[in-house]
C-alpha cells in the first residue's frame, strides 16, 4: 500500500515541527511520504523548511504557491493544484499541520479495510446538531480537516473549486463543498469513525487525532509521552 500524507497549510510553523514527532515516533507513518503545500506567499520559508526537514524521510516534498483563493476554497484549490502529483498512490491523507496523529490503530486499521474496496473517499459527516443552535441543524457535511481519498482522475472533485464558489461565495464552507462534489459525481464513500464530535471539541478524539490550535498544549502533551517511553 503506498500513501502520501498531505498537509494544506497557509500559517503554521509550529504545528509542522509538532507534527514531526508524531511522524517520526511511527513505523507506521515512517512508511508514508510526506508532501507540504503552503499557499501563504508571506510566510517564514526559511523556518518552514527548517521544521518541515524535521520529518524522517527522504521522500518528502514542501510546495510553496501564491495562489490562495481563499479560507475554504483554497484546500481544494490546492489539493487540485497538484492533483497529478497524488496519481501514483493508493491512498492520500489529506489533514492540516495542526491536525496531530496522536495513535495510529484506528487509521492503520482503517486503510487496511479499505484497501481491496471500492471507495473513493473515506469521510466523517458531521452530525446535524453539532456546534449548531438550539433547534438549528446543518446541511450534510463532510469533514475537512481530516480525510482520505483514493487519487483516480476521475476522483479530482477538486478542480470544481472555482465553479463551485462562485456561485457560492461567503455561503459555503469546504465541509459542504466534499459532500456536494462526493455526491454529485456519484463517489463511493466509507466511513471515518471520528464520533461523536470529530475535532470540534479541539482535544485529542477516540480515532487518535487530535486538531489542536494551542501548540503550546500539545508541546506539553509530547514532554509528557517522552518522560513515559
Amino acid at each position: 500500500m503506498k500513501t502520501l500524507l498531505l498537509y494544506t497549510s497557509h500559517r503554521q510553523l509550529e504545528e509542522v515541527r509538532l507534527s514531526s514527532y508524531f511522524y517520526n515516533k511511527s513505523d507506521f507513518l515512517k512508511q508514508m511520504d510526506v508532501i507540504l503545500h503552503c499557499n501563504n506567499e508571506k510566510i517564514d520559508k526559511q523556518k518552514l523548511k527548517q521544521n518541515f526537514d524535521l520529518f524522517d524521510t527522504p521522500n518528502k516534498e514542501i510546495i510553496f504557491s501564491n495562489k490562495n483563493s481563499g479560507h475554504h476554497s483554497g484546500v481544494a484549490q490546492a489539493i487540485d493544484s497538484i492533483y497529478n502529483k497524488l496519481l501514483e498512490y493508493d491512498f492520500v491523507v489529506h489533514l492540516p499541520p495542526d491536525v496531530l496523529i496522536l495513535d495510529l490503530a484506528n487509521l492503520q486499521a482503517t486503510l487496511e479495510k479499505n484497501y481491496n474496496s471500492d471507495t473513493d473517499f473515506i469521510v466523517w459527516q458531521i452530525h446535524k446538531t453539532l456546534g449548531m443552535p438550539h433547534g438549528h441543524e446543518r446541511n450534510v457535511e463532510y469533514a475537512s480537516d481530516f480525510f482520505i481519498f483514493r487519487p483516480k482522475e476521475e476522483n479530482n472533485i477538486f478542480k470544481q473549486h472555482a465553479d463551485y464558489w462562485k456561485g457560492n461565495q461567503g455561503k459555503s464552507g469546504c465541509e459542504r463543498f466534499l459532500f456536494l462534489m462526493i455526491d454529485k459525481f456519484n463517489l463511493i464513500t466509507s466511513k471515518l469513525d471520528r464520533d461523536p464530535v470529530g475535532g470540534m471539541l479541539l482535544s485529542p478524539e477516540p480515532f487518535g487525532l487530535w486538531h489542536c490550535h494551542k501548540p503550546h498544549e500539545a508541546v506539553l502533551y509530547i514532554e509528557k509521552d517522552f518522560k513515559n517511553a
